[in-house]
């Protein structure tokens, strides 16, 4: 799962902290962002907003269903979710900041619908305007400006271009194609260079805020979702604006749903063994007569290694009897890779008077169970088959991962210390191999190679994105790839030089 992504615009003083400290905001993080010394550096604007917009929009949800029921709120709900559904609440409610802004300032009532008829102080307006009309002459005039500022704003997926920690970001809207320097104390510190956000960017005066993000930063495979969208928008709007992407509210939100239900509930990939078969872990036990005899009528199993090679690690008694052996099961090349010499295909393992084998699918269970009962009748006996399926392996893969978290295990794709030579021939592979990547066959590019994909629109676009997700990886102290060989990649893909920032990072 990705990173939560939470402005803190969008957070009521009593929310429970964007952080996941568990405290509530007020008592957490809004203390140290609104510390004297912390704000002092800050725009002025930026910090009256801060005071004004704080909750802002859960005021005006609130107002709301106070004075139009809750039923408008359940038909913004379902039109918002493109279900039915009665409030927001459930699994769902992970949409809530990015819904109070959508029904804040950009929904209107479908004249047809049912509940309409409470709705007539909407006048066919926003919940925003209505809450305008009837609270201004109370509320602070900076935070009436922010409204109108708000409902002059759109949704739109954003390239994280880069983040400077505790200060902003500089974003990208994928679907215009416009640049915006984001002030944002709070989700600049967990945002990541290469990712996408989806959020509401508001500008008033000088500043450019997020008024909602998804709780979700989206990864760089999902962009070919939001290119498609894209390149819908500019095929019924060549050059689209963003206040054009007001008529495309339905088609982005739809994207935006699309990405979120793949993230929030993956499809585990479907792993695959040397033979192209479904990975179903077996660990089938026998009990045997002879160590001995098993061995000798078992030992041609293998052809990677010799009766010799697996005896030199046998185990014996005090008689020289034979008591243990591993014996490496494999066979002649591989119906898959031709260039390989063999293939393995488990391991059995001879350990007094229990035989046990591991293999790593069905098909392979069923053809170790058969040589072995064949050429042992009489002397084995079969006495379990523990199967782990591919779910099982992903929980335990999911458990590994929060396992190795909790003790600073090193993250995978990154080096643990080691010895320098050793690094360095690492390096060198690695870079040899980025610059192979521009004549690769590239799946999220539509199988294309990176020197084709340039060459069109969307394609540059995708292997912009990718390239941005390289270079994040870059600056992580584990990685070893070169910010020059990271140019000269972009060279031979045409593509200018992207420099560096400090602020590239999280921090």
């Amino acid at each position: 799962m990705e990173e939560t992504v939470m402005g803190s615009s969008q957070i009521g003083r009593n929310e429970p902290c964007y952080c996941g400290s568990g405290k509530k905001y007020k008592k957490c993080c809004l203390a140290k962002e609104s510390g004297e010394e912390e704000l002092s550096g800050m725009d002025p604007l930026w910090r009256d907003l801060r005071k004004v917009i704080d909750g802002l929009s859960v005021k005006i949800v609130l107002f709301a269903e106070e004075r139009f029921g809750e039923a408008l709120i359940a038909e913004a709900w379902s039109e918002f979710l493109f279900e039915d559904g009665e409030s927001p609440s459930g699994p769902d409610r992970f949409h809530i900041p990015v819904f109070f802004s959508w029904f804040s300032y950009h929904w209107i009532p479908d004249p047809y619908s049912e509940t309409y008829q409470a709705t007539s102080g909407l006048a066919g307006g926003t919940v925003a305007r209505a809450f305008l009309k009837k609270r201004q002459k109370t509320l602070n005039p900076l935070a009436v400006r922010y409204i109108e500022a708000c409902q002059n704003s759109v949704f739109s997926f954003y390239d994280i271009l880069s983040a400077e920690p505790g200060t902003g970001m500089k974003l990208r809207d994928i679907l215009t194609e416009e640049e915006f320097d984001i002030v944002d104390r709070a989700a600049s510190t967990s945002v990541v260079p290469g990712r996408i956000l989806f959020g509401n960017v508001v500008q008033i005066e000088h500043l450019t805020l997020m008024d909602a993000t998804a709780p979700y930063m989206i990864p760089v495979e999902k962009k070919p979702v939001i290119l498609a969208l894209k390149s819908f928008v500019r095929k019924n709007c060549p050059h689209p604006s963003r206040k054009d992407l007001v008529d495309f509210d339905v088609e982005i939100r739809e994207t935006y749903q699309t990405i979120m239900e793949e993230l929030r509930n993956p499809v585990p990939p479907t792993m695959l063994n040397t033979d192209d078969e479904l990975v179903v872990i077996h660990e089938i036990t026998y009990d045997i007569d002879s160590p001995r005899q098993a061995f000798d009528v078992l030992k041609d199993l293998s052809v990677a290694e010799s009766e010799e090679e697996i005896l030199r690690s046998a185990v014996y008694d005090d008689a020289g009897a034979l008591t243990g052996a591993s014996i490496p099961w494999s066979k002649l090349g591989n119906k898959i890779h031709s260039t390989w010499e063999n293939t393995l295909l488990g391991h059995l393992k001879i350990d007094g008077k229990t035989l046990t084998i591991t293999t790593n699918s069905d098909n392979r269970a069923q053809t170790i169970r058969e040589i072995v009962e064949t050429r042992l009748p009489g002397s084995v006996r079969f006495r379990s088959d523990n199967v782990i399926s591919q779910k099982e392996l992903a929980s335990m893969a999911r458990e590994r991962g929060e396992s190795d978290s909790e003790t600073g295990a090193s993250p995978t794709g990154s080096i643990p210390e080691t010895g320098q030579e050793v690094r360095e021939a690492v390096k060198d592979f690695l870079q040899k191999e980025i610059l192979q990547w521009p004549h690769k066959n590239i799946p999220l590019l539509g199988g294309k190679k990176p020197l084709e994909a340039v060459e069109t629109e969307e394609g540059r676009d995708m292997v912009e994105s990718l390239l941005l997700d390289m270079e994040q990886r870059e600056i992580h102290p584990d990685m070893l790839i070169d910010r020059e060989i990271m140019s000269e990649l972009r060279k031979i893909l045409g593509l200018g030089d992207r420099p560096f920032r400090p602020g590239d990072g999280q921090g």
